[in-house]
């Protein structure tokens, strides 16, 4: 998926955020799916581009009725949406 847009500056997309948003409700609300939100994992090279999409996915809410409560948290840190080093364990 290609989601053309402009950086805010510290590479982070409004574009692809709200595109990703999209994906993650198709994959939980289809019923056909045997996903939940919990078996869906965001990883970004981009610390700041990790701490802006945890704000923006905590919940997804696009005005169908049914929200998804997305981002995980645990001692205050997102443990879904992080940077390939966070998922690594080295941070």
């Amino acid at each position: 998926i290609d989601v053309s847009g402009r950086s805010d500056g510290n590479k982070y997309v409004e574009r692809q955020a709200d595109e990703l948003c999209k994906l993650i409700y198709r994959l939980v609300q289809k019923k056909a799916n045997p996903f939940n939100e919990k078996d869906i994992f965001v990883i970004t090279p981009f610390k700041n581009v990790a701490q802006k999409l945890s704000k923006k996915l905590k919940v997804i809410d696009l005005g169908y009725g049914d929200q998804i409560k997305f981002t995980r948290y645990k001692d205050g840190k997102p443990t879904n949406i992080g940077t390939v080093h966070t998922f690594q364990g080295k941070e």
